[in-house]
């Protein structure tokens, strides 16, 4: 009876994986429905680490490799307020680029640098600063848009980044994320964890990736097409997902030290990141695919760029809705963000053709019956 009951559920489990990874028939598609531009000027950078939509209104974008960050009205499609924050002094930031980012309010910013440290401005003051060492821990973050900040509850989580090599064991068992009290100040790991242990695998495919649902975090990881469910009231991971993912989308290990990474990276594939768009109350899942002629690629690590990538669209319940895939050096999937227009991706590649560093340029996607 027990080997009865045993084969039973082994047949419904492969019935479910197969199911999982059949041909999907797909009744929609990310149509381009608007190109939107604004000039910029010597002072103003064309890629930006974030971009937050305030009010439906403004995107508030950090000045890449500057101290600054820029308010802009997006109907007048202009920049109306440039930030500067000193490096040095009581209200300086100096590990301020690449910093983790988010704002409680469009004069008000919480940041926490790759350094290991956080800050609470207004204005351009610095409020509040400490560093972030808890017994012997460093809790450090960085700002990409795979890993931007959210906030629930009075805490702003965030993306950790590693104290170990992906070589070492203790890559594995330390914590992913953790958050960051408004009120106490205090940080607390949150217990995410790698769900592939590739000892030695590449860094990219071994990042992992989240957005926020309410009370939910959705996590991803590079090597793998499996999601978290965490809920951030129970401080537990609650499920696990699995969506379609198309055949041909398989992931190839790579290692850390070979000399010939960023090549074997642009021969792969791999899951970058996945936004929650909650105006219409769908997934955006980002995946990278290999470039048209492997003989051409050099070991730079511009795989944002360079390669050219899917875009799954998946509904509430995480089926599919639409795959969509993007030619090469046409993008820079650094830079994009959702409004209730759609999901913008910036059109600044300096392999593009039509680039122009006095212009920030975006395609807007929408989802549309096919």
């Amino acid at each position: 009876m027990k080997k009865n009951k045993f084969i039973f559920y082994l047949l419904i489990s492969l019935l479910v994986s197969c199911n999982n990874n059949k041909k999907q028939k797909l009744n929609y598609t990310l149509s381009k429905v608007k190109t939107y531009e604004y000039a910029i000027d010597n002072t103003t950078h064309y890629f930006s680490y974030f971009t937050y939509v305030l009010h439906d209104k403004y995107l508030l974008r950090d000045n890449y490799n500057s101290n600054s960050t820029y308010l802009l009205d997006i109907n007048n499609q202009k920049i109306i307020k440039n930030d500067e924050f000193k490096i040095e002094g009581p209200n300086g930031i100096p590990d301020f680029p690449g910093a983790a980012v988010y704002p409680l309010k469009k004069d008000s910013l919480v940041v926490v640098s790759v350094s290991g440290r956080t800050y609470i401005t207004d204005k351009n003051k610095v409020v509040f600063s400490r560093k972030n060492i808890k017994n012997n821990e460093v809790f450090r973050s960085y700002g990409l848009n795979p890993y931007q900040p959210k906030l629930y509850n009075g805490c702003i989580y965030l993306w950790k980044s590693p104290d170990f090599l992906p070589k070492e064991n203790q890559f594995f068992t330390q914590a992913n994320y953790f958050k960051f009290n408004l009120k106490t100040h205090s940080l607390k790991n949150i217990p995410i964890y790698h769900l592939n242990k590739t000892l030695g695998a590449s860094n990219l495919l071994l990042k992992t990736y989240f957005t926020q649902k309410g009370n939910n975090l959705i996590i991803g990881f590079g090597n793998t097409p499996k999601l978290l469910k965490f809920n951030m009231d129970t401080n537990k991971v609650t499920d696990t997902i699995t969506p379609y993912t198309p055949p041909e989308v398989k992931v190839k290990f790579i290692n850390n030290e070979d000399e010939s990474e960023a090549i074997k990276l642009k021969n792969n594939y791999f899951f970058y990141n996945i936004i929650y768009d909650k105006y219409r109350d769908i997934y955006y899942r980002f995946i990278f695919s290999p470039v048209s002629d492997i003989s051409k690629a050099t070991k730079k690590y511009d795989f944002f760029q360079t390669m050219p990538f899917i875009i799954q669209t998946l509904d509430a319940d995480f089926n599919t809705l639409a795959i969509n895939k993007f030619k090469e050096n046409t993008y820079n999937l650094y830079d994009y963000f959702v409004t209730k227009e759609g999901l913008w991706i910036s059109k600044n590649n300096f392999n593009n053709p039509n680039f122009d560093e006095n212009k920030q340029v975006f395609d807007i996607f929408k989802l549309t019956a096919k």
